[in-house]
């Protein structure tokens, strides 16, 4: 019974994964950018969206290879 609970919650664990690694994302880029470092901190659209799928598609994937989903 616990195998059927666990595989029936496996697609909100792996969307809720995704959701917290774009707000970490998200927060960590928006806080470093108004700290007032003495070197500009900044990302091309391009640059931020291509480390933001890399990370997205990483991430599952590395727990899928584990075996944690």
């Amino acid at each position: 019974m616990l195998s059927r609970q666990q595989r029936s919650l496996r697609p909100f664990l792996f969307a809720a994964d995704l959701l917290l690694l774009w707000l970490a994302f998200e927060l960590a880029y928006r806080t470093r950018t108004i700290l007032p470092f003495e070197r500009v901190f900044f990302l091309t659209p391009t640059v931020r969206a291509s480390v933001l799928l890399f990370t997205l598609a990483a991430w599952p994937m590395a727990g899928l290879w584990l075996g944690l989903y």
